[in-house]
């Protein structure tokens, strides 16, 4: 079914509107219809039936997100705000999620008054979709506006940085058959995969990350993937404040910059994840001290935003994968290898295969209980 994963209308709800609603519901409170009344309520004017803006989130349902084929299963509502009549609102819908095997999905809608820009709903909808041999979709093009770029599928697009070293292309091998992703990296790999997209960005360069996120919408995305990280150099830290600067910038400053830009307006993402070490704070390397101190950096950053993405209703977490033999390790001498498999629980060294399940559940929304939290993904090793 092809849907589009966002939609945007405007509504007049007057006096009219309010009449009709009470004639077909058989709501006639005062508080609704007698300017009288309400003149002596905490009120002091009429306001809106809350289920007379619940026909909004119907409406958005039933024509847009996911269309003609939606048939609702729950709804989760809130009225921050009462809305005062006459007014015009924005009402606005975002696909949250949608588990293609089940057809099944969540759409999150929320009612703003244009001119207070006061919000008067916000409601989290389940949805399944009924059996049709044959589906047309009717939308009215003015009704709505899709972001620049964004995709009219129900697969979900992931900004993912730094994904073409060895872990973080079997990161990304295990996601492109359930996402789309968007990478952003210095040098992308040479046969590029047809199923990612690579956007040519410095990470250390100042403002080049900061000016792609200003051309792109946060509500095109439905996750964040932060595996960049700088080229272990040794020396030690009283004599290295460029590299500490350099692995800082990869480790804090990168994730704080698209955590803000996913709290934008009209946000799609719920799921943001970050790729650590467990040589951050569990097992510090003493040869590459800037190294431990940016990762360890990132097991508290997540607590932090974690906290301040509530809002958001967005996750934030940090993967600590163990030694591996891939990526920044691959020149590690055999005996090396044994030596950590004999000191690992499950008797082999961690592959890149198993940090990508972990990543791949922590994007899923089976994983939206486990926020602000460092999972180490190691095998158990004892070092």
């Amino acid at each position: 079914m092809i849907v589009t994963e966002t939609c945007s209308f405007e509504a007049s709800i007057g006096e009219g509107e309010v009449r009709r609603f009470a004639d077909l519901s058989g709501d006639f409170n005062p508080l609704h219809l007698d300017a009288d009344y309400a003149r002596r309520t905490e009120f002091e004017r009429p306001i809106a039936h809350g289920a007379l803006l619940i026909g909004q989130v119907s409406r958005v349902l039933g024509m847009h997100i996911p269309g003609t084929r939606s048939l609702i299963l729950s709804m989760k509502v809130r009225f921050p705000k009462p809305l005062y009549y006459p007014a015009t609102v924005l009402v606005s819908g975002n696909l949250h999620s949608f588990d293609n095997a089940r057809e099944t999905g969540t759409v999150h809608v929320r009612i703003v008054e244009s001119s207070s820009g006061s919000t008067v709903l916000e409601a989290e909808v389940q949805f399944t979709l009924h059996s049709s041999e044959r589906v047309t979709e009717h939308r009215t093009s003015s009704e709505v506006f899709p972001s620049p770029g964004s995709r009219t599928s129900l697969t979900r697009q992931i900004l993912v940085t730094g994904g073409t070293g060895g872990l973080g292309a079997a990161i990304c091998a295990e996601l492109v058959g359930n996402y789309q992703l968007v990478v952003v990296t210095r040098n992308p790999p040479h046969p590029h995969s047809e199923s990612i997209r690579y956007e040519l960005i410095d990470l250390e360069r100042q403002g080049e990350l900061e000016a792609f996120l200003d051309s792109r919408a946060p509500s095109e995305f439905s996750a964040i993937l932060h595996m960049s990280s700088a080229p272990l150099v040794r020396g030690p830290i009283i004599h290295s404040l460029p590299e500490v600067r350099r692995q800082m910038r990869h480790a804090v400053e990168v994730p704080i910059l698209l955590t803000q830009w996913a709290t934008l307006d009209e946000s799609a993402v719920r799921r943001i994840v970050l790729v650590g070490s467990i040589a951050g704070t569990r097992l510090p390397d003493i040869q590459h001290p800037s190294y431990s101190l940016a990762k360890a950096s990132m097991e508290h950053l997540v607590r932090f935003l974690a906290a301040e993405t509530t809002s958001l209703k967005a996750t934030v977490n940090v993967v600590l994968p163990g030694a591996m033999s891939s990526g920044m390790n691959r020149g590690m001498l055999d005996r090396q290898r044994k030596s950590i498999a004999a000191r690992t629980a499950t008797g082999r060294m961690v592959e890149p295969k198993d940090v990508a399940d972990v990543v791949a559940f922590l994007l899923s929304d089976r994983a939206g209980q486990i926020n602000g939290s460092s999972i180490v993904v190691d095998g158990g090793y004892q070092g």
